[in-house]
């Protein structure tokens, strides 16, 4: 993804945070007991009235005032997009007159609803008793496991299929907005590759997005600002010279998108996402020479002077003017009309896994035997 204006109040923010559970240190010196790294890797915007992974609010730009709440519910959010200071926050702020905060708004313990300090209680005859969820050195703490979530855009309300090393191992639906989240513990340590893919309510599917991050044992990894690119459709890839054809599809609800059509005379002709994600235009093919095209297109997410781009989409190839390659070239992956290096790219990445994508055969296993049709109907 590209990024632009960042150097404005309103920004795009990369986070990764490690977190390390209480009880891994005592009287300053390093004990033994295990700790749990919470990575979070994300891209959000504080100020777009959004809250994005990793923050805690979001009221708009004119709105992160931050300023001190005596109430958990009437806290107010900060210009960088976490809680202002609050009675019930479980921090003493006396610079607002708080003499303890028990982390809550009850006057229940030794603090009174609006933090000020109750006298102390006699404690029962009879000694003093065990403090339950304390952790003293040398007792066992359980193992923390290794979890990976991710949440991103697709399709309003379309199945997101969720792959590792090219294995599908969840779907999961988008909401109205497109927005979609999964988790897992099925991870092992160390470096993976996620992918992704949806298909909209037209029946059009995307590309396979990837992404590569390592995994911590024993961390929650967090992978977020996941965007599918939009879906691209035509009413018709044999046309004519100088007849007009509809170029249509999905995206994010409510953004900008950009075809790019790919010929000598390159065009760019933009369209707007509705609220359920459906764009469509009209593409006058009058400047285009006689043969073989492409048209992909990307999404533009403009807030307040910062602007998203998403990855291209598939290519829709169109013919203008010639007739259509034969139909039978099943290894053609990326329907470009050719069988080259870019369908072996895909038929390596699905290698070993039932993904249609890449099952040239329908057999249920990307495997020799496509290969071997992708040799044969080869074209270089």
């Amino acid at each position: 993804m590209k990024y632009s204006s960042i150097f404005k109040p309103l920004f795009w923010m990369l986070f990764i945070c490690t977190v390390v559970t209480p009880g891994a240190f005592s009287s300053g010196v390093l004990e033994s007991s295990p700790q749990v790294a919470v990575t979070e890797v994300f891209v959000g915007i504080c100020g777009d009235g959004v809250v994005h992974p990793g923050q805690d609010c979001d009221d708009g730009e004119e709105f992160n005032t931050g300023e001190y709440s005596i109430t958990i519910e009437g806290r107010a959010c900060g210009p960088d997009c976490r809680w202002g200071p609050y009675c019930g926050d479980g921090i003493v702020q006396s610079e607002y007159g708080e003499e303890c905060d028990d982390g809550t708004n009850t006057d229940e313990g030794f603090c009174t609803s609006d933090c000020k300090a109750l006298p102390p209680v006699s404690p029962p005859p009879g000694g003093s008793g065990g403090g339950g969820g304390s952790f003293s050195p040398g007792e066992d703490e359980p193992v923390p496991g290794t979890f990976v979530t991710v949440e991103g855009r697709a399709y309003p309300r379309s199945n997101v299929n969720i792959l590792k090393d090219g294995n599908v191992i969840g779907v999961v639906s988008s909401d109205s907005q497109a927005r979609f989240s999964f988790s897992t513990d099925g991870v092992e340590p160390g470096v993976s590759t996620f992918g992704f893919w949806a298909e909209d309510r037209l029946g059009l599917r995307s590309i396979s997005y990837t992404v590569t991050f390592e995994v911590s044992e024993g961390a929650s990894t967090m992978v977020s600002g996941v965007f599918i690119p939009p879906t691209i459709d035509m009413e018709k890839t044999v046309i004519e010279p100088g007849d007009t054809v509809k170029v249509f599809g999905t995206s994010v609800p409510d953004v900008d998108i950009e075809t790019h059509v790919h010929s000598e005379a390159k065009l760019i002709r933009n369209a707007r996402a509705d609220e359920d994600g459906r764009w469509e235009f009209e593409l006058d093919t009058t400047p285009l020479e006689v043969g073989q095209h492409t048209a992909r297109s990307l999404f533009k997410l403009d807030v307040e002077g910062s602007v998203l781009e998403s990855s291209y989409s598939r290519a829709k190839t169109f013919f203008l003017g010639v007739d259509a390659p034969d139909p039978g070239l099943t290894a053609d992956l990326n329907r470009d009309g050719r069988v080259n290096l870019a369908d072996f790219s895909i038929l390596l990445f699905h290698w070993g896994t039932s993904n249609p994508a890449g099952d040239i055969n329908g057999d249920g296993n990307v495997g020799l035997a496509d290969f071997s049709i992708m040799l044969f109907q080869w074209t270089g």
